[in-house]
This record gives structure tokens, sequence and C-alpha cells, in this order.
């Protein structure tokens, strides 16, 4: 089992007994992060080869090669999830890997955005795409679908819950089109499968879909505090 401890800067490895259902300190006993980085999320990529762990303080995000013989952690790369010209105040919240292994992507409370990497297969190693905004204050919990086509964030002080698509959907496909309320990327990274991208019109209609053999519920949303329909 593996335990972030935000307090001590480190992931600790922990070894169960199934027949005492004891835990015990592992052989090599924590991964430690740097100093006052206040670890928050840890996940695996699908390959089971590299950790990602995300630093809520520092807002960065420490990547480490896993060794799954001593269950051992060796750190790999340190990078930031803010732009480099930004010098306001912000933390990280959540992190998700997408479905094909490819990308991850972070939300930043505070800069108010979430943070899209590219991930090289061979290394595990982060490389920055970009930032998206959430288009609403203090973005925390955030998850994407599991084929990879929408991210969802949600954006704490503003009351809101904002859903992206793949901009390479929202390319070549009328049904995602109709789904998500965006406006059409015109950017250089529309064609881009890992750049997700939305939008917040004045007024809009939103369809979420109703439960097995009942009608979706259609509601009008005011961007500015959305209430969710009632199904």
């Amino acid at each position: 089992m593996f335990g972030i401890d935000l307090g001590a800067d480190k992931v600790n490895v922990l070894n169960l007994d199934p027949g005492t259902a004891v835990f015990s300190p592992n052989m090599v006993p924590f991964a430690p992060v740097a100093s006052g980085s206040g670890p928050r999320h840890m996940a695996f990529h699908p390959d089971g080869q590299h950790a990602y762990v995300l630093d809520e303080l520092a807002s960065s995000i420490t990547v480490f090669d896993y060794d799954p013989v001593r269950a051992a952690f060796i750190w790999k790369q340190t990078i930031s999830t803010l732009p480099s010209d930004f010098n306001g105040v912000n933390t990280t919240a959540e992190f998700r890997i997408h479905p094909s292994g490819q990308f991850l992507y972070n939300t930043n409370r505070g800069h108010n955005s979430v943070t899209m990497f590219e991930i090289d297969p061979d290394t595990g190693e982060l490389e920055v795409i970009g930032w998206e905004s959430t288009r609403g204050q203090w973005p925390r919990g955030m998850n994407i679908d599991p084929s990879g086509t929408f991210l969802y964030a949600a954006n704490q002080d503003t009351d809101s819950l904002r859903c992206f698509v793949s901009s390479s959907q929202t390319a070549s496909s009328n049904s995602v089109r109709s789904l998500i309320p965006h406006r059409q990327s015109t950017s250089s990274s529309a064609h881009r499968p890992d750049v997700f991208t939305g939008g917040v019109p004045n007024q809009m209609m939103q369809t979420w879909a109703g439960p097995a053999g009942q009608p979706a519920i259609r509601a009008a949303i005011n961007p500015a505090r959305p209430t969710p329909p009632t199904p």
C-alpha cells in the first residue's frame, strides 16, 4: 500500500500481511519529494513502470520510476504545473492520466486552469502542452470519462461544473458538438487530441443523459451560477 504524507513530504510504502491484516514498512519504507512540496495525490501510469505525485503546495508534479520487485520509487523529474510568468498564489488539487496513457492533466487553484502534459512513452517524463482555463474560480475536482473524450472540472468558488471535449473530437463529430456547449477552437492546437477546449456562452442549453429508458434532461444554464437539473 502507498500512503501520501503531505506534512512529511513523502510517499510511505507499506506491506500488508494477508494473514493478520497488519501493515509493516517496506524494505524501502518511503519515497521523498522536495521539502515543502506537500504531496496530495499519487497515480501509476497504465504501464506500471512510472508513478506521478501531485505536489499541492509547490504546484508541481514529481515523476518516479517504479521498481515492482522492491516496491521502490526512483526519482525521475519534478515539473511545475504553472506558466513561468505566473506570480499569483496557487495550489494544485487533482490530476488524472488519460486512458491512453499518453497525457496527464491537473487542476490549478489560483491560476484557475487545467495543465495539459504529454507523457514520454519511454521515460515517463512530462512535457507541458499548455493550459486551459476552467472558466471559473478555484477548480478542485476533475475527471476524464473512460473513453478519454470528455474532461470535467468543478470550480468550487463559482459553483460551476465545466465540461470540455478533445478538440479533435470537436472538429470531427457532430454528436460531440451537440453534447457540449462550447465554441469551436480556432487555435493552432485544434487538431491535437490531447488538447481540451471549452466555452462560456452567456446562456446555454445542455442535455444530461437520463437513466436507461428515460428521456434526457434538458435545462438552461447560467454560467455565473449554474443550477444542475434534478433527475
